[in-house]
């Protein structure tokens, strides 16, 4: 193997049939992934801890846009609201390059428990907060802070106990945050409709459960690097950009734009159709319900079949239905929507993390790698859900749903470009 990552290993030796059976991926010297075992399928319960207090908390943050449009911050457009959710996201991935060195270095446990605190802190202080700039910097900036610290080195984790089996023990772990988003909206939704539970009593309640959680993941994870992994040289960043993985981390960021768009605006989308709000709740619940399937299904899948390969029909699928969304105007077109939608969309958020980690034949390069690949999300996270929110126009949302629906069909042509350039056009190869 070349000493850079501009002659990767998938690009610098032929892919055999017992690479397409076996899944090899180049084990670094001195590194052995167990892919399965005891300490190895705790980490899995670790990331689906770490995934109900991140994702699990974004993916429900639909339910906060509706609540806070209505009451407490009534009369602001909705790209400003979207903003608090934005935020979040942007912090979470974007940390994740500047703390990869952290990682490396051996400070997984104080980052783990570092953001496990703040994120308690900004969910319990969004229950106090009263204005917009409270709750931005409470539910925004410390929550998300929390999350950056501790959702990267959690998948970096969990990928250096597992090779053959990654996609499964990653989707396994990823579930946790679908599990939320189904739970937290109706969860936040019985409680406020309580004579006696106010909105603040229901988010400090959501906080217990994911200090619950956390506490479970500081006591479970611990990455498997080798005892010279700190010692190991680590790669310029500009090393990283291999040509597949540029492409395909370029076909990520345009479809991270819009994948969360329905997350945030299908339960506002509803009500402005003028179907029951207790149905608005209940469609965020659906669509994370069927991205539990999603996010295991497809994973499964990845194992056998690679990947990239998995990552472009659900790229592509999700772009049609976001724009069949368009046309849909009744309560069944809206729950067909939400489970078709959370289904393909739950296979394109989670197989990022395992494509990385198969583009990164070098255990040693991975935390770096995974960093800056979640790194060129954040701004497309940031970015989306408000650029949507300014094209909605009054009553119109075409304009955010064909935004959305374009976003991630040239994300499918980018990672068809990833693969073409990974291994030309042969079909029956695990990439």
């Amino acid at each position: 193997m070349a000493s850079t990552i501009s002659k990767p290993e998938y690009e610098s030796r032929s892919i055999s049939p017992t690479d397409v059976e076996a899944g090899s991926t180049g084990e670094t010297p001195n590194h052995t992934y167990p892919d399965g075992g005891r300490d190895a399928w705790l980490q899995c319960l670790g990331l689906f801890c770490v995934s109900v207090a991140t994702w699990g908390l974004i993916n429900s943050y639909g339910v906060f846009q509706v609540y806070y449009s209505a009451v407490t911050l009534k009369g602001r457009p909705p790209q400003d609201i979207s903003w608090i959710g934005s935020i979040q996201m942007f912090l979470m991935i974007g940390l994740g390059a500047p703390i990869a060195p952290l990682v490396d270095a051996g400070y997984f446990r104080h980052l783990m428990a570092s953001g496990s605190f703040l994120i308690v802190l900004g969910t319990m202080m969004t229950s106090l907060a009263k204005t917009y700039t409270q709750i931005f910097l409470a539910q925004g900036v410390c929550t998300g802070v929390g999350m950056g610290l501790i959702y990267m080195p959690a998948m970096v984790c969990v990928n250096s106990w597992f090779d053959k089996r990654k996609g499964i023990a990653m989707g396994l772990g990823i579930m946790g945050s679908s599990i939320a988003g189904v739970c937290f909206p109706i969860l936040m939704r019985h409680l406020y409709l309580k004579p006696n539970i106010e909105f603040a009593w229901t988010v400090r309640i959501i906080a217990f459960i994911v200090l619950l959680a956390l506490l479970t993941a500081n006591l479970t994870m611990r990455p498997n690097f080798a005892k010279n992994h700190r010692a190991a040289p680590k790669p310029a960043i500009t090393d990283l950009f291999d040509w597949p993985f540029t492409l395909y981390a370029a076909g990520a960021v345009i479809g991270f734009l819009g994948v969360f768009i329905p997350y945030f605006y299908l339960s506002s989308h509803a009500i402005l159709l003028g179907i029951n709000r207790d149905l608005s709740f209940y469609l965020l619940s659906i669509m994370n319900g069927a991205s539990v399937f999603g996010r295991v299904l497809p994973n499964l899948l990845a194992d056998r079949v690679g990947g990239l390969n998995s990552s472009i029909p659900f790229a592509l699928a999700s772009g049609a239905l976001l724009f069949g969304w368009i046309g849909i105007e009744t309560e069944e077109g809206l729950i067909a929507l939400a489970v078709l939608y959370g289904f393909f969309s739950g296979a394109f958020v989670s197989l990022p993390p395992m494509v990385i980690g198969t583009m990164t034949p070098n255990v040693n390069h991975l935390a770096m790698k995974v960093g800056v690949g979640f790194m060129l999300l954040s701004p497309a996270m940031l970015a989306g859900p408000p650029i949507a929110g300014a094209l909605w126009r009054g009553g119109d949302m075409v304009g955010t749903q064909a935004f959305a629906g374009s976003t991630a069909v040239v994300a499918g042509v980018f990672f068809v470009a990833a693969r073409w350039k990974m291994v030309g056009w042969r079909v029956w190869v695990k990439v």
